[in-house]
């Protein structure tokens, strides 16, 4: 009985990381065991919780992907001691299977989200924000939208994007951590939209402002630690920023 509980727990949790993925999926239970499936993250893609174990597995038959999945692979097994893997090759695809035993949901987060950020098809429609390009392209594009951007506009919205370059981004110290951060807050506040659910006005524009001043925050992020070749002073020559500690 306490297996079957643990499992219900963990399964509860692991649907509400697809529904802020914005992903379909299927839920299905059998006997003390319950599956996601139907996952729109590379060609198949489905989740297994045992009670002693949680298991994924990924279909691929591109051979990009295939290579990005190979390279994920050996940074999981550096870092998780509690994950292991097998390789099932087909004729034109693999089938990989990633086994987290002793069951960490900070294990499974990280794992989650690196694959649904590689390899995620079904992609809202509102995520029209969704970074593609390389890091640092974007971030210089940013850098010159923001310079286009009214000094009197750029002065109501300073204030925001300071907190949340703070509250998004202070753990993330990479250009590709922070395109990866920014990707994963985008898809959470678009998976609120086309559902029902009723939104007040005000609620409505503070997320959509807040979606789009998100990647001024990125940007600000990345020029504090040094990631591109610019200054704090180059995007707010115009204002006395002061140097948080």
């Amino acid at each position: 009985m306490e297996g079957i509980l643990e499992v219900v727990s963990i399964a509860n949790a692991i649907e509400n990381l697809l529904k802020i993925e914005g992903l379909s999926f299927q839920r299905i239970k059998k006997k003390e065991t319950i599956i996601f499936r139907n996952i729109k993250i590379g060609n198949d893609f489905s989740i297994e919780i045992a009670p002693f174990a949680v298991s994924l597995e990924i279909l691929l038959t591109d051979q990009k992907d295939i290579k990005n999945m190979q390279k994920l692979l050996n940074k999981f097994t550096k870092k998780y001691e509690n994950l292991d893997f097998s390789i099932l090759e087909k004729e034109s695809s693999i089938n990989f299977r990633l086994l987290i035993h002793p069951f960490k949901i900070s294990t499974f987060k990280e794992v989650f989200f690196d694959l649904s950020f590689e390899f995620q098809e079904d992609v809202s429609p509102f995520v029209l924000g969704v970074v593609t390009e390389k890091p640092e392209e974007f971030l210089l594009n940013q850098y010159k939208i923001w310079k286009s951007i009214p000094d009197e506009e750029k002065s109501r919205v300073i204030e925001q994007i300071l907190i949340m370059k703070e509250s998004y981004f202070r753990s993330v110290k990479t250009q590709s951590g922070i395109i990866k951060k920014l990707n994963q807050i985008k898809k959470g506040i678009a998976s609120n939209f086309g559902k029902d659910i009723e939104y007040t006005p005000k609620e409505t524009d503070q997320n959509l402002t807040e979606f789009y001043l998100l990647d001024f925050a990125a940007t600000l992020r990345a020029i504090e630690l040094g990631l591109i070749k610019l200054k704090l002073c180059d995007l707010f020559e115009d204002f006395k920023l002061r140097r948080e500690k």
